[in-house]
């Protein structure tokens, strides 16, 4: 599971590694039957919100688990229409 972990802590390095002035943030409440997550700035601007499927831990592979991370980051991506600057830090809450 920590190989998981790091391996997902990556690939959010390499979607975000974006030139751009402002630092952003992404909460993360990956309950049993959905998921809410934000992407904001330090100044409280929200950018962009996202629910997607299950993360519950008990429930996902680890594989499901990355692709479901994934597909929140792209709907993300798609949403803004831009490039999402340099993440400073993801929160997230799971289930499981």
């Amino acid at each position: 599971m920590m190989q998981e972990l790091l391996e997902l802590q990556s690939l959010f390095t390499i979607v975000f590694r974006m030139v751009c002035e402002k630092d952003l943030f992404i909460a993360i409440d990956g309950g049993g039957t959905k998921t809410d997550a934000v992407l904001f700035n330090a100044e409280g601007s929200v950018f962009a919100v996202e629910i997607g499927g299950s993360l519950n831990l008990n429930l996902l592979s680890d594989t499901q688990l990355k692709e479901e991370l994934l597909k929140i980051l792209n709907r993300f991506r798609r949403k803004l229409g831009w490039e999402i600057p340099t993440l400073n830090m993801v929160f997230a809450g799971l289930a499981g």
